[in-house]
């Protein structure tokens, strides 16, 4: 069991911890509520991505290349 002190001295570390990682968790959260985009250098053509995600989850979403995990669109996608 814990005594009194340890038990205000827990409080005191989860409010204190709560504290600390409250501003990382909110430039986190403002970066993934931010509308992100993305393009191919030789293009001025900017198209909607997803944070976090990956590129060719976009592609994808974006109609640019077919589910590499489907069928055989793979090949398709590698060469």
């Amino acid at each position: 069991m814990m005594n009194t002190d340890q038990k205000i001295f827990h409080k005191l570390m989860v409010v204190l911890l709560f504290i600390v990682t409250m501003p990382a968790l909110t430039i986190a959260q403002s970066l993934v509520l931010t509308d992100w985009s993305f393009r191919r250098l030789s293009t001025d053509k900017w198209l909607p991505a997803q944070v976090p995600g990956s590129v060719h989850t976009d592609l994808v979403q974006n109609g640019i290349i077919t589910d590499p995990f489907k069928n055989d669109h793979e090949k398709k996608c590698s060469g």
